[in-house]
């Protein structure tokens, strides 16, 4: 895990209302902590450029945008929501 991943705190908020909320705790908790994971090993691999410097990672049932700054090795989440996939 080469890379820092910080989530913004309004974002951390909108994960805790998903997991909070939703009959799939387990499973946005789960998203949640594989995303990150994913974000601090290859977060240029594991996303799709969207535009502009803006990242997405979509693993069911979460959508997470993000921004990267190569030359800090940081990846800063900026966006969480509920993903229209559904868990396989």
């Amino acid at each position: 895990m080469d890379w820092t991943v910080t989530w913004e705190p309004g974002v951390w908020n909108e994960l805790h209302q998903l997991w909070a909320v939703g009959p799939d705790s387990a499973a946005v908790r789960n998203a949640a902590e594989s995303i990150e994971r994913l974000l601090a090993g290859d977060p240029l691999g594991n996303g799709q450029h969207i535009s502009e410097g803006l990242w997405r990672i979509v693993l069911a049932p979460l959508v997470v945008h993000y921004t990267i700054d190569e030359s800090l090795r940081h990846v800063d989440i900026t966006d969480c929501a509920r993903s229209r996939d559904r868990q396989p």
